[in-house]
Parts: C-alpha cells; structure tokens; sequence
C-alpha cells in the first residue's frame, strides 16, 4: 500500500488515519519494495520506476528519534478484517523496532506487543528446552478495543521495555537497545499468506478509519 498525506485528516482534536481500496500508480525508491515479495506474487515495478498500489494509507512519524522514554496513545481500534494499525519505535533497517501496539481487525479484542533487533535482542530464550525464540505475543483484552477509547503506553528505559494498555501492565521485556528511533502511527493492509494475515475480504468495508486523540 501507499501512504497519503490525503488519508490523514483532523477534526476537532481528533486524528483519524484513513485506509481506502483504490488504485493508485506511485513512484517510489527501489529500497522501499521488498524484491523478495515482488518474486513470489510474479509482480513488476513499472519503467517509469512507479508501482500500481491497490490501497491507500496514512502514517506519521516524529522528526526527532528517541532512546529512552515514556510514549502513550490514546486510540479507538479497527474492526475490519484485515486492517493492521501500529504504535511503534522504528531505528530503520537493519536496526531496532519496539512495537508497542500491533492490531487486527479481526482480531480486535487482543493486542500483539514486540521487539525486533539484528541480533535477536540479546539472544533471548524461553519455552521448551529454553531455545532461542522470538520475543512477542498477542494479549487479550475482556472488550473489542474499537467499541471505545484506549490508552496504549510503554516505557523504555536502561534495561527495560514496560507495556501498558488503561494503566495495567500487559508486557515486559528486559534487555537494552543501542539505536535512537523514531515514533511512528499507521494503519497498514494486511496480506493472505504474509506477517499478519489474513488480509481483507469482500466483508471489509472501505474506507475505514483508525481514530487517535492523541
């Protein structure tokens, strides 16, 4: 999908980041396509160096990249299958990721928490013989997070990542990251077969939107 400055519109206080299905034809810089998905669904760029995009998004990103600190968000969630918003610290590849919040839309009473690293994250272990695993889960909620406002919150510290959703804790991951990275809000498309399916089918409606107060 293509993110648009057009798909992010304020209100009265209010941000909603809007999602549309619609054919857009975009030039963008190589490094941006994985070549690897172009290969497997037998997809081209066009000549001109552009790409036939099939949704639209919206996305925003602080200017000034964070090693530590506090970082909240108060949203109401999607429902639509296939939707795929994010709360998350970036450092940009191959560096570090801190996903505070990852939703689904059909999945939309629970919340998937993650940290990514080149290295693994300090080689963290757990579960069945203590083997080197990814770090990560998806957390239940008693309610559908897009039937009201939510707070999602973590804090990065020294040594630490704390998850919050409403105050309570939900996660915690112990270790440091070395990169500064940027705080980043979007809503994506998931894909049948890739991270996060399934995608969209005829049942979701388009557009729809990812609503934040802050």
């Amino acid at each position: 999908m293509i993110y648009k400055r057009d798909n992010l519109e304020f209100d009265k206080g209010l941000l909603t980041i809007v999602t549309k299905k619609e054919q857009t034809v975009s030039k963008v810089n190589e490094w941006d396509i994985d070549k690897k998905y172009l290969a497997k669904y037998h997809k081209t760029m066009n000549p001109d160096g552009s790409y036939n995009f099939e949704y639209s998004g919206g996305a925003f990103s602080t200017r000034k990249k964070y090693k530590y600190g506090y970082f909240e968000m108060r949203f109401k969630g999607n429902a639509e299958k296939g939707m795929w918003p994010a709360f998350w610290l970036y450092g940009g590849k191959p560096n570090e990721e801190i996903d505070f919040y990852e939703g689904k839309g059909d999945r939309d009473n629970q919340i998937h928490i993650d940290v990514h690293c080149p290295n693994g994250c300090e080689n963290y272990k757990g579960g069945f013989l203590n083997l080197k695993k990814n770090w990560g889960a998806w957390i239940k909620t008693d309610e559908s997070l897009a039937d009201g406002w939510n707070v999602i919150s973590g804090e990065v510290q020294p040594g630490y990542v704390k998850f919050f959703l409403n105050g309570q804790p939900m996660g915690y991951f112990a270790g440091d990251f070395k990169t500064e990275q940027n705080l980043i809000i979007n809503s994506a498309v998931a894909k049948d077969n890739e991270p996060f399916h399934p995608g969209p089918d005829g049942s979701t409606k388009f557009p729809n939107s990812f609503s934040i107060d802050y």
